[in-house]
């Protein structure tokens, strides 16, 4: 499997998804502070979940069934839907909105990778 020239080392992931789960997470518990109620909060924790949901399924998509192309659709999903997640938390926090780039920007660089396997390996997995 051909991979971009980017592709970092495995061991990066080990360290990059912890934090960014940790800087998502700490977003959605300002979001529900400032809020007070889980009611007054249910659109941005709504978007929230159901980013994280997405995020799993593109995971398995990718990993699991090696579907790539639409695993790159799925990631375009959720590219959407952490702006918006972004969007709706600055409402309540712009720190907590902020605190989303890093993971926006983490997905940008996975759709390129992500992009590049489908593009250098045409034979595989309905790519």
């Amino acid at each position: 499997l051909k991979k971009a020239a980017l592709t970092p080392p495995d061991a990066v992931f080990g360290w990059v998804w912890p934090a960014l789960f940790a800087l998502m997470t700490l977003g959605a518990l300002l979001v529900l502070w400032r809020a007070g109620t889980f009611h007054a909060a249910s659109r941005p924790l709504g978007i929230y979940f159901t980013m994280l949901m997405v995020n799993v399924a593109w995971s398995l998509f990718f990993f699991g069934l090696k579907q790539v192309p639409l695993s790159m659709g799925i990631l375009a999903a959720l590219w959407l839907l952490i702006v918006a997640m972004m969007e709706e938390f600055g409402h309540f926090s712009k720190f907590a909105a902020w605190l989303q780039l890093p993971y926006l920007l983490w997905v940008s660089f996975a759709a390129y990778l992500n992009g590049f396997v489908w593009w250098a390996n045409p034979g595989v997995s309905g790519a």
